[in-house]
């Protein structure tokens, strides 16, 4: 259950338990795929008991990550990106009727490049993903 998560920048220390919810999210161990993205993206985490329920990773105004145990941490940890890197916009690649909000401009965008889609994906917990980075 959600209570108020408190949003912080990723730091060394929270690697392991953010590579422990990204396996959560994507059913298997990405470790050096997160190591990668929280050492060349901005990284914010949302706790809450002390235990990791988003997180958001992206690059001045491209998302490249966000996943989120609800859409209350989805929304609050976009809010908290958009505010600290003073933007007006983002942009991201997400599944159709996740976000109540329309867009600014949208297009829809074919996967050729994977031989099969991950069945292990918890598709409610993502909110904007980075094409390529769903790969197996």
């Amino acid at each position: 259950m959600f209570h108020r998560a408190k949003i912080t920048k990723f730091s060394a220390k929270d690697l392991e338990a953010v590579s422990d919810f990204d396996t959560s999210v994507c059913g298997f161990t990405r470790d050096e795929a997160v190591e990668f993205v929280t050492s060349n993206s901005t990284v914010f985490v949302a706790k809450g008991d002390g235990i990791v329920d988003g997180m958001i990773a992206g690059k001045g105004n491209r998302i490249f990550a966000l996943y989120g145990e609800t859409m209350e941490i989805a929304h609050a940890l976009i809010k908290h990106y958009i505010i600290t890197n003073n933007l007006t916009q983002v942009s991201f690649f997400t599944r159709e009727d996740v976000w109540e909000c329309e867009p600014l401009s949208s297009r829809r965008v074919h996967r050729r490049h994977t031989r099969a889609v991950p069945s292990s994906i918890k598709w409610s917990k993502v909110y904007a993903l980075n094409m390529g980075f769903h790969i197996v």
